[in-house]
């Protein structure tokens, strides 16, 4: 969910997704970790770029999110 090469800004409906998520989770005492999983058949150089540009976005995003959001990366 982000505008594609070569910015991949993330789109403002996933966050908007996740910080429903992330309040269910903080409410119920549940954990929600974010991830990155790739296809089938990625390598590194394909999955690279955009990671570069999405996760900073998303740390910046939730950098003071509840304990209960955990990144994975």
């Amino acid at each position: 969910m982000t505008s594609g090469s070569p910015d991949y800004k993330v789109d403002t409906m996933l966050y908007h997704y996740i910080a429903q998520v992330v309040a269910w989770t903080d409410e119920l005492w549940l954990k929600l970790i974010l991830d990155n999983h790739t296809i089938d058949g990625a390598n590194a150089k394909t999955v690279e770029a955009p990671l570069v540009k999405i996760w900073p976005q998303m740390a910046r995003r939730y950098k003071n999110a509840p304990t209960s959001l955990i990144y994975k990366y």
